[in-house]
């Protein structure tokens, strides 16, 4: 098989991953040829066309019974090249322990990649009902959940809105839009926190803040989800500043774990 060369060898490269990025987030119900064509914004022919190469090199699948497109058996395998845990999960473990503990309610660990945000890690508190809105490995387009607005708020207001556009064909599947989005993003910047009320399951609340990053890191969101009564006004600001505080813990780690690294090599 040759390899790609020159600026069309690397436009094919950079569309295949935007189309595994966007069945990524189909998860195992999968996606349409015509959501995957909306969500990367190519034609239906060209998304088909690279889509019939992914499924022949085993990294996507299409299934008999929905025609629908997954992410392949092979995607898996090669992860196993890679079994240890991030950096940034190893540093955050302990700490995401210590405040679902605490507060009690379902606390994630999230992460930008690309236009969307990535659950990396989950941990439950102790009270009696808990939030599962999203599963470890469950990928949203930006602009959608407490997290995307937390991250989106920390852009500036030209390169937020230049996502939430692009994003705009997946947003509605989330029942919002790019002018809506931006208004909660705005909100967020204000507030100094993103707070998503109804959160992505009816009756729920989360609310997220974003971990301080450096220019060579990926940027990182703590967020809390529970019942809306759990997340009330007056435990808003008090459950925020712990998240912060949670956050710059995990930041400040990081940046020793890396400095010990690089002592070592």
């Amino acid at each position: 098989m040759s390899e790609p060369d020159g600026p069309k060898g690397a436009q094919c490269v950079h569309r295949a991953f935007a189309i595994l990025r966007i069945v990524a987030a189909g998860r195992d119900v999968g996606l349409s040829l015509q959501q995957v064509a909306q969500g990367t914004g190519l034609s239906r022919p060209t998304a088909h066309r690279i889509l019939r190469m992914l499924v022949a090199e085993g990294v996507a699948e299409r299934s008999p019974r929905t025609r629908r497109y997954l992410v392949g058996e092979q995607i898996p395998m090669l992860a196993l090249a890679r079994p240890r845990r991030s950096m940034l999960e190893d540093v955050a473990a302990p700490i995401l322990d210590r405040v679902a503990r605490d507060l009690g309610d379902t606390v994630f660990l999230t992460v930008r990649t690309q236009m969307d945000t990535l659950c990396l890690a989950r941990r439950l508190g102790s009270y009696p009902i808990q939030v599962l809105v999203i599963e470890v490995g469950a990928r949203r387009p930006l602009g959608v959940s407490s997290a995307g607005l937390a991250i989106l708020s920390g852009l500036s207001p030209e390169e937020a809105g230049r996502i939430l556009r692009a994003n705009a064909p997946r947003l509605v599947d989330f029942g919002t839009d790019p002018a809506h989005a931006a208004e909660q993003v705005e909100a967020s910047r204000r507030r100094g926190y993103a707070l998503s009320d109804p959160g992505l399951v009816p009756g729920t609340k989360a609310l997220s803040v974003a971990i301080p990053s450096s220019p060579d890191s990926a940027t990182a969101v703590l967020t809390l989800a529970g019942i809306r009564k759990r997340l009330a006004s007056w435990r808003e600001q008090a459950v925020a500043a712990m998240l912060r505080n949670a956050g710059k813990e995990v930041a400040e780690n990081l940046i020793a774990r890396r400095r010990r690294s690089q002592e070592r090599s």
